[in-house]
């Protein structure tokens, strides 16, 4: 049937109300004797009743005078236009009704006084929207609950949207000032604050755009705020040619439970055999677990889905038709929190070709850049899971980059496939439906040349996930693996395996890794998502190892990788317990070389507060850790050149003695070398990394040389620096040595600014000192453990927060990640007395 707008047109001053109409004009007239606003401009008032949800129109027009015009709404605020895109003779207002209601049209001037003959328009779209195509929760925000980056309480809600569908977001909170923010699929984001002045009210109304998945935070206007809301949003719209399904929950005492006590929700779908289907279970308030029941009565499940704590997943192939139940619940009993379920399923009658697409471009001036610089152009694709995305970049003209950001806003990006400077390359299987960006880049920023982009879409051979996509490994018990092709692949290229552990506060357990194929890497990340790790233990580097006092109770998870990427072969795990030992306090006296280069008189880009660093960590040192103040020497700006670091070095390393501790801290610009003779056992990316002094470079290999002529029992190394993370296979290669360092190999260093420090190890190093924070057993001393536990939590906090989505780090927009190795150090090592 077709449907015929309705258009009446009425004159001035028989209007009373309109209701059910779609459009209606009027023509009409300001004249003396009309009413007035309280300001004195004459006014013609319209009323008509509309209804939640519905768009309306309103459209002012006149030759005679300077239209102004205001929409009334029922609760008594008001919305006004004057000027429509800078047009004098029109006011225009576009709003989605959030309520239902009458609503007033006012037709009126912008000075009082002006008359003349005026065009009103009213149009209203949709029909509203029932309370079948909205949800409501009513949720509180808590302390423990989810932060943004400044310190925001945030609960996340999604739903499925398609182009063109008008949508309505209501928040309101009489306990705080609520905030709303809608991610888009493209990663743009919307926000609102006291929609028309209310401080207990949020509202977004928008015209979507792009079909995918859209997400909702409920936050605060300040950080720190609690309490109750409701939020009104849209369902899931029905896109049966995507067969997403989306679903927020969360578990909560009073819920069903499994027969071991943890909580559940329980979710069905009619599935048909040969149709694929992707469950993705995910939650930052617990440890999801995911279980999935066939119609049969058999159950296959998942947990730790790629090594993450906080994610589950099933991909499978249905080899039978009828009804599935899919399972929300907890590793833990007990355990609660808020969770996202996604459910995509592929009909096996959507089959598509692979698709291979390839693009040639140009990088060149006047191209979009990004925030450090390098030219940049974006390639866009619609892609649903199950499907896998094989990217490759090349060009003979600059460094090619390559960046891919998923629906959600993470980012994968790669530089150097397999050590060419050609080629970038990114392989990923897609998790999420939705738009992904490739964006093609350069290494540095300023380069232009020709580039071929090519792009693969085939679809993933769907198996059941395996029950479990990690090990358990026992107390006293050695594991043999391999690792290899079809491991879990790190950001880097690494292959890993994961093995999952419970410790007992109290125990002291030792995880030993060896191999004679590969350069062994050793993580363990604790129940607090803490990040331990080693390389070479002891200079061996066909061994790694860990030796943890457990101060909480859980599960912790062992990483077996590699130092670098692609590394193969045979490995063994072992793990076995010993008393924690007491270790004695500091004997010996300290000594600091302290270098901080803000102005490098022009051979580098000014730096902002690194001289400041230094003498921060200087001052640290006096006063908190009772270094003497004769025994460090402060190097800044033109003062730090390299042979006046060496002098000073091998000056505080004679004086000192086995009992000492040597402290050697940098803050300024680092940089990377390609090595003369290509990639060698300690540098296997073929780069050397390097201290830029004042005057001139020292590369790693020339550090670990100075750092041999040391007489200190003790060396600590903290490099406040791009790419400082590569220089610890160099210099922590030696008993007695520990390094801390800002980023990683091949990801630079951002300035925190907002702490007004050179960089956030700096500041972060410094507070170790200072605050009492760092000491968790409060014994008065600051252990080796205890100093990475806490840096790394305050980076964990400021530095790499998965909102805003990313640290941008200049040319690898990476996440800025801090890097400890410890060497021979061991964990309950005392450092400093406070």
């Amino acid at each position: 049937m077709k449907q015929f707008l309705v258009l009446i047109c009425l004159p001035f001053g028989i209007l009373a109300t309109l209701s059910g109409i779609r459009a209606a004009s009027f023509e009409g007239q300001l004249v003396a004797g009309d009413e007035e606003l309280s300001s004195g401009e004459y006014q013609d008032k319209k009323t008509f009743n509309g209804t939640k949800g519905q768009t309306v129109e309103i459209d002012l027009r006149s030759s005679e005078f300077d239209p102004y015009l205001i929409l009334r709404l029922p609760d008594g605020t008001s919305l006004g236009n004057d000027d429509y895109e800078g047009d004098t003779g029109r006011s225009f207002i576009k709003h989605t009704l959030s309520e239902d209601g009458e609503f007033v049209a006012v037709a009126t001037s912008y000075r009082p006084g002006e008359t003349g003959a005026y065009v009103l328009n009213i149009s209203t779209g949709g029909s509203g929207l029932a309370d079948a195509t909205r949800r409501i929760e009513r949720g509180q925000l808590k302390e423990g609950d989810d932060q943004l980056t400044s310190g925001e309480f945030r609960h996340t809600y999604t739903f499925a949207g398609v182009s063109g569908q008008e949508v309505l977001i209501d928040l309101h909170s009489a306990d705080f000032d609520p905030y709303l923010v809608l991610r888009l699929p493209d990663g743009d984001t919307l926000d609102n604050d006291d929609f028309n002045g209310d401080a207990q009210r949020s509202q977004i109304a928008h015209t979507l755009v792009k079909d995918g998945e859209y997400r909702i935070v409920v936050t605060s206007y300040k950080a720190g705020e609690t309490g109750a809301y409701t939020l009104e949003y849209p369902q899931s719209a029905a896109t049966a040619s995507s067969g997403v399904r989306t679903e927020q929950g969360r578990l909560e005492t009073g819920d069903s439970t499994l027969s071991s006590g943890e909580f559940k929700d329980t979710f069905t779908f009619e599935g048909v055999a040969g149709d694929r289907v992707l469950i993705d279970l995910r939650s930052t308030a617990f440890d999801p677990y995911l279980i999935l029941k066939l119609p049969d009565g058999e159950q296959t499940d998942n947990d730790d889905h790629e090594g993450s704590n906080a994610w589950s997943q099933i991909s499978l192939t249905l080899e039978q038709s009828g009804t599935y139940s899919v399972i929300a619940t907890t590793y833990l009993a007990g355990a609660t929190g808020d969770y996202e379920l996604v459910i995509t399923r592929r009909p096996r009658d959507s089959d598509t070709e692979e698709v291979n697409i390839l693009e040639t471009g140009n990088l060149a001036t006047g191209d979009s850049t990004l925030n450090s610089g390098e030219f940049t152009d974006d390639f866009r694709y619609a892609l649903t899971p199950g499907e896998r995305l094989v990217v490759n970049l090349r060009s003979t003209e600059f460094d090619p980059y390559l960046l891919i950001r998923t629906p959600s806003g993470e980012t994968v990006d790669n530089d150097d496939h397999e050590g060419a400077t050609t080629h970038s390359q990114i392989d990923l299987p897609v998790t999420e439906a939705g738009e992904y960006i490739v964006y093609v880049t350069s290494y540095k920023a300023g380069e232009t040349g020709s580039y071929e982009l090519a792009v693969e879409v085939a679809e993933e051979q769907s198996q059941p996930t395996p029950s479990n996509d990690v090990e358990a490994i026992a107390l006293g018990e050695t594991k043999r693996g391999t690792l290899g092709a079809g491991d879990l692949e790190l950001d880097n290229g690494e292959w890993a395996d994961v093995f999952v552990i419970d410790g007992a506060v109290g125990q002291t357990l030792s995880f030993d890794l060896r191999t004679d194929d590969f350069d062994p890497y050793l993580v363990i990340q604790t129940p607090s998502d803490q990040s331990l790790q080693n390389d070479d233990f002891d200079g061996d580097t066909n061994r790694s190892r860990i030796d943890l006092p457990i101060t909480e109770a859980g599960r912790y998870r062992v990483f077996v990788t590699s130092y670098a990427a692609n590394e193969v072969g045979d490995y063994q795990l072992s793990v076995t317990t010993g008393r924690s030992i007491e270790q004695p306090a500091p004997s010996g006296e300290i000594y600091g070389v302290f270098v901080g280069v803000s102005d490098y008189g022009g051979r580098s880009s000014l730096l902002n507060y690194t001289d400041e660093d230094a003498r921060r960590i200087q001052r640290a040192l006096i006063s908190s850790a009772r270094m003497p103040a004769s025994h460090g020497t402060l190097l800044l700006n033109s003062e730090a050149t390299r042979d006046a670091f060496e002098t000073a070095v091998r000056r505080a390393g004679a004086q000192a003695t086995s009992a000492d501790t040597l402290v050697i801290f940098f803050s300024g610009h680092g940089d990377r070398y390609a090595r003369p003779n290509g990639p060698d056992r300690s540098d296997p990316d073929g780069f050397d990394e390097s201290l830029e002094f004042y005057d001139r470079e020292m590369i790693d290999d020339d550090l670990a040389a100075l750092l041999d002529s040391v007489n200190a029992g003790t060396v600590l190394v903290i490099v406040d620096a791009c790419f400082s993370g590569g220089l610890a296979k160099d210099i922590i290669s030696a008993p007695g040595r520990m390094g801390c360092f800002s980023s990683e190999e091949d990801v630079t260093s951002a300035v925190a600014a907002k702490f007004r420090a050179g960089g956030y190890l700096s500041l972060f190093f410094a507070e170790s000192l200072t605050e009492p924070y760092a000491d968790a057993d409060v014994d008065g001393f600051l252990t080796a453990l205890e100093l990475s536990h806490y840096i790394d939590g305050r980076y964990n906090a400021h530095v790499k927060s998965a909102d805003p989505g990313w640290v941008s780090t200049a040319n690898n927009l990476g996440y800025q990640k801090f890097v400890v190795d410890r060497g021979s150090i061991r964990p309950l090592q005392n450092l400093f007395r406070r």
